[in-house]
């Protein structure tokens, strides 16, 4: 069915948006990481930035991997969906 309809842009889209938020998340706890004195809360928060950056980059990887390819109505698909990744 993927070679023929392609990939789902509709999903990809919301996978795009939680990317984002993640990545509007890491900015928030970075600027919190800036106020913080304690160096044990730094490193607290630095790893929960970590962590972040890891499952952001685990999530765009994966969509990549699914949006590669070709498909025969693709096109039609993604016009469809209204997806402009």
């Amino acid at each position: 069915m993927r070679f023929i309809f392609g990939p789902d842009y509709k999903n990809a889209g919301e996978v795009r948006s939680q990317i984002a938020q993640i990545q509007n998340d890491i900015r928030d706890l970075e600027a919190l990481k800036d106020d913080l004195t304690s160096t044990t809360d730094q490193r607290e928060v630095q790893e929960a930035i970590d962590n972040l950056e890891s499952e952001a980059e685990a999530l765009q990887t994966d969509l990549d991997q699914k949006l590669e390819g070709f498909s025969l109505f693709g096109w039609l698909n993604r016009l469809l969906s209204r997806y402009s990744g």
